[in-house]
């Protein structure tokens, strides 16, 4: 079965229709001729999930009713056999705008409370609300619903609960399920970030093929949509519960748009079934982005190739052929963005085994956070029994990581990555791969890696570059005299603003007097500017690497209200114990390999080579040098981790100090522990598994989103 998955055509002229069309056919036919070289160039199905047209008139449709009019008995395909799904730009705004009635506040008899308002799509502007009228409103979908009529014979209802679509291919025996995920999104800025699956429509949806026997026992079940679950835009369907309910019912694929930028990790996904815990295979689903097809010239991004996936369904295995154009009026050609087992060499196709034999796997798939988990995070931080140990992963909330570009004097604090790769070219004065570095896939005795070795590939160097393995060179003499410490002094100085994981954390105090105590692994200071701006008094307790001590400072309100350091009251802990902390007066803020801003310390004050983590984590006790109420805390409360990971020796073994004798993996005499990771590699799931923490694959974005439903 060929399945060719188009997205975000954003289709405005009949010229350009026809231009896209003998462009898309050229390669198609090409495509098709050397997968099947016996057979005519053929597609069994057309899928287009979303934004058809740029801005939902019916000239524009007229275009894109051109253009699949033209490719449809090229590839042998019949009306039946195209599914399409609306996007962002499938709901017309000057629709959505005559929708609008405007009131005064006070002539309104409706709740005025904002999550109301919210939750009806009123528009607030001054002393006037806009109110939809509920008929008029969902006519914003009118032309995108003409458009469905027009191509595939069938009506597409304008009520919400009605917008799925089921097509069975009987010849195949595969089930496609199209559902709207722009249904809540409208003209106003204040709704275009709330993209979603209408839980009535997946209802019918399931019931109708629960009914069906053919469609309830079809081999392969597909469903479509417009967004994404996970990106870095506002515009993603933060809301996952819905994947569990479509793996429940067989569901193996997902297919969706809108992502504009070619990259491979919003390609793949794994979701688990909660009770399956990932034993069983079958609990798996994928979830595959065509990218986008069709830009204006206007909107042409330089360096984004347009793209597109032609899908092969040969009995339990899942191909995936991605197609780029990298000029605006060339052809189409291999899109290699992917990596092969072997590591070795990339390709431009993906292989996926829908229906692999159920086995025990050897590492344990990746769980989602679920209800039961969110309530367990928000009673323990309601009583005060939490502390969030925070890894480098919180500076990736909200944004992309960038370990090639990123700099100190920039927006964002720096990943682990990111920080290894600053340090390699400050270090080195190379580019971001080191030199000679031994790649245990490549032959080790080249002093320059060839060109296909996945270490010099922009996505996998950053994870082998650690920062203690690179600031190690400045022990051998390399980058001058004073390099390293300039370099994690300026990181701790300059100011980054704080993300919202930062704000979130600094504002649950003033809440519930928690959490106490906040564990962090970073060297900037932005989560201590997010207490600062929320003015919330506060205690640092940072490790001083020269005097192999921790520094403790307060931060207290001054006349003028604001929050900050007092430093008259700041000394190097001597006696840990006897130590004036009290957790129940002001949070404490735990920088475990600092750095301290202390003018006494002219050395290095933090921990961050080899050398210097050796030092720190096998030849220091930490009893001797963490007060015991810090102590205390962590032994006796939920340890939440954050953006942290166990697949770096450091990680691990700063639990050892901590928690000696291995006692942090003795679940049954400590509370929960949890760790909240974007995508854990098999190594950390195995390690947390190995130390009994319940770990969670999710985005921090979507994790906190989640989470503030709770509390």
């Amino acid at each position: 079965m060929y399945v060719l998955h188009l997205s975000d055509l954003h289709l405005v002229t009949r010229q350009d229709a026809n231009l896209w069309h003998g462009q898309l056919a050229n390669d198609l036919n090409h495509l098709l001729s050397q997968l099947e070289p016996n057979q005519s160039p053929h597609l069994d199905a057309l899928i287009i999930s979303g934004d058809i047209a740029n801005k939902s008139t019916s000239q524009e449709y007229a275009a894109a009713e051109h253009f699949i009019n033209r490719l449809l008995p090229e590839f042998q395909l019949q009306r039946n056999q195209v599914v399409i799904v609306p996007g962002n730009h499938d709901l017309n705004w000057d629709l959505s705008k005559q929708a609008y009635e405007i009131k005064e506040r006070t002539s309104y008899d409706g709740s005025l409370e904002k999550e109301q308002l919210f939750k009806k799509s009123i528009i607030e502007d001054g002393d006037y609300i806009h109110i939809p009228d509920e008929t008029e409103y969902k006519r914003r979908f009118q032309y995108f619903s003409d458009f469905y009529e027009a191509m595939t014979d069938k009506s597409y209802d304008l009520e919400y609960d009605r917008q799925y679509k089921l097509q069975y291919f009987p010849e195949h025996d595969c089930l496609i399920l199209g559902l709207n995920s722009a249904w809540q999104l409208n003209h106003h800025s204040k709704y275009q970030s709330r993209a979603n699956i209408n839980p009535y429509a997946l209802n019918n949806a399931l019931e109708e093929i629960s009914q069906n026997p053919k469609y309830k026992g079809s081999q392969l079940k597909i469903a479509v949509w417009h967004h994404p679950l996970n990106s870095p835009d506002e515009n993603r369907i933060n809301e996952h519960g819905f994947t569990q309910q479509l793996t429940e019912n067989g569901f193996r694929l997902i297919l969706h748009g809108h992502i504009h930028r070619a990259q491979a990790e919003d390609y793949r996904y794994s979701i688990v079934n909660q009770e399956d815990y990932g034993h069983d295979i079958s609990g798996k689903i994928y979830i595959v982005a065509a990218g986008t097809f069709g830009k204006p010239t206007k909107k042409w991004f330089p360096g984004y190739p347009l793209q597109y996936n032609l899908l092969k369904w040969e009995g339990k295995r899942l191909t995936i052929y991605n197609r780029k154009r990298i000029e605006q009026n060339g052809a189409w050609q291999a899109d290699a963005m992917w990596f092969h087992k072997d590591r070795l060499t990339a390709s431009s196709y993906y292989e996926i085994d829908l229906y692999p034999s159920k086995q025990i796997q050897p590492f344990p798939a990746t769980r989602i956070p679920d209800t039961y988990h969110f309530e367990e995070v928000s009673e323990a931080i309601q009583n005060r029994e939490i502390v969030p140990f925070l890894g480098s992963g919180i500076n990736l909330y909200d944004r992309q990581s960038d370990p090639v570009n990123w700099e100190i004097e920039g927006l964002y604090p720096p990943s682990r990555s990111e920080l290894a790769v600053f340090l390699e070219k400050k270090i080195l004065g190379k580019d971001y791969f080191l030199t000679g570095i031994q790649c245990p896939l490549c032959n080790p005795t080249e002093r320059t890696l060839p060109s296909y070795c996945p270490i010099r590939a922009n996505s996998i160097v950053a994870t082998r570059l650690q920062p203690q393995h690179v600031s190690e060179l400045s022990n051998l003499g390399y980058g001058g005299i004073g390099m390293l410490e300039s370099t994690i002094n300026s990181i701790f100085r300059h100011y980054y603003p704080p993300n919202d994981l930062h704000k979130f954390l600094a504002q649950l105090w003033k809440r519930y007097k928690a959490p106490k105590l906040i564990v962090t692994a970073n060297f900037d200071r932005t989560l201590e500017s997010a207490f600062q701006e929320e003015n919330q008094p506060f205690d640092l307790v940072s490790y001083a690497g020269s005097q192999n001590r921790f520094l403790h400072q307060r931060f207290r309100q001054n006349k003028k209200g604001l929050v900050e350091q007092v430093k008259e009251e700041q000394n190097i802990i001597e006696v840990p114990n006897d130590e004036d902390i009290d957790l129940n007066d002001y949070p404490v803020i735990l920088k475990l390999y600092g750095p301290v801003n202390w003018p006494h310390s002219r050395q290095e004050n933090f921990a961050i080579t080899e050398d210097h983590l050796i030092n720190y984590l096998t030849l220091t006790t930490i009893e001797g040098r963490i007060p015991g109420t810090l102590l205390d805390e962590l032994k006796n409360s939920s340890i939440w981790f954050l953006g942290y990971g166990l697949g770096h020796w450091d990680e691990r073994v700063i639990l050892h100090r901590i928690w000696p004798n291995q006692e942090y993996k003795d679940e049954k005499n400590r509370p929960s522990w949890w760790a909240i990771q974007n995508r854990p590699q098999e190594l950390d799931q195995y390690l947390w598994d190995q130390a009994n923490v319940k770990y969670f694959g999710s985005s921090l974005e979507d994790y906190i989103t989640d989470l503030k439903k709770f509390l």
